[in-house]
């Protein structure tokens, strides 16, 4: 069980740094706009970074419960910003 463990924590740290490469300007240049832009979608549906403060995290709740909270009074976000990266 524990070098099963041990073979999922390698499988995961391998596919971060996999996605990681996207995050390089020389790697990112090379990617057509419309591929790089849905990378970018895929990328922001997952929090990938080594560490997330607590601060950050409750941020991001707040601003979610905003959008929810205003979405469901009728109004629409006008375009998902992409940052930059």
């Amino acid at each position: 069980m524990t070098k099963e463990q041990i073979n999922a924590q390698d499988e995961i740290r391998d596919g971060i740094r996999y996605l990681a490469k996207f995050n390089k300007a020389s790697v990112r240049d090379s990617i057509d706009l419309e591929y790089r832009d849905q990378i970018d979608l895929l990328l922001d549906r997952f929090d990938l970074r080594q560490s997330v403060t607590n601060k950050a995290l409750d941020k991001r709740e707040s601003l979610s419960a905003f959008v929810e909270r205003m979405a469901s009074m009728g109004y629409e976000p006008l375009g998902a910003a992409v940052p930059a990266r």
